[in-house]
């Protein structure tokens, strides 16, 4: 993975005067994938699968409310994380990253911080054989309209056009509600990352591991059953 590949970033500091603008993405690793004239309207039938992801609490240790991971030394990978990905990789899922990132709104950490730990993760993962497809990140704060941040499917959207998804076809995990909502938005999938079942999303797990060995076992085996009951293998 180059991670001093094409970086479609705002500003330091975001405006809070704009409207809607179309979720930020580290797309380091899009020159694997078939070449796309972004100037000229597509008129293909989206045929890549993904799993869009939250990051924190989902592949990352997620830090108390209102704290930021601001540096490579307070990223910790969650156990299973990386191996969970590297299932969802080879069942021919890309791997996208959805992430709200309010704290550069306010003041807490900078975008150049956030690239910074963004780096370190996709070289983490590189060390366990796993490469992200693209990493796009919300910078506003709550009431700024900005339309990329969830609950919000601006980044699901952006990314199904710049990578060509078929969002039916792809799931959304995240620990939390606004990434089930956000999920069901886009008309992906939804699978809620908790210990116990949320009736808002498809399915309930208790990680990212236990999900993608469910997926694993159910494309060798029998179709996936109702997703109205918690989950656990």
């Amino acid at each position: 993975m180059n991670f001093g590949g094409s970086i479609r970033r705002p500003a330091e500091t975001p405006s809070r005067t704009q409207g809607p603008v179309k979720a930020r993405t580290v797309d380091w690793d899009l020159k694997k994938l078939a070449p796309r004239n972004t100037n000229v309207l597509s008129t293909t039938t989206p045929i890549r699968k993904a799993i869009f992801l939250d990051r924190d609490g989902v592949i990352n240790k997620k830090l108390p409310e209102g704290h930021y991971v601001r540096s490579p030394m307070e990223f910790e990978l969650l156990p299973g994380a990386a191996k969970a990905l590297s299932i969802l990789k080879k069942m021919g899922f890309l791997l996208v990253i959805i992430t709200n990132q309010r704290g550069i709104a306010r003041g807490y950490m900078t975008l150049s911080e956030l690239i910074k730990v963004h780096k370190f993760m996709g070289e983490e993962l590189e060390k366990e054989g796993v490469s992200l497809d693209a990493i796009y990140y919300c910078p506003h704060d709550e009431g700024e309209k900005c339309g990329c941040r969830k609950p919000e499917a601006g980044m699901l959207l952006a990314a199904s056009e710049d990578l060509e998804i078929d969002l039916s076809d792809s799931y959304t995990v995240g620990d939390s509600l606004s990434d089930i909502i956000a999920g069901k938005n886009a008309g992906t999938h939804t699978v809620r990352l908790a210990d116990e079942r949320d009736i808002n999303a498809e399915s309930t797990f208790p990680s990212l591991l236990d999900f993608a060995l469910f997926l694993e076992h159910q494309a060798v085996s029998k179709p996936i059953p109702r997703p109205d009951t918690m989950i656990v293998l």
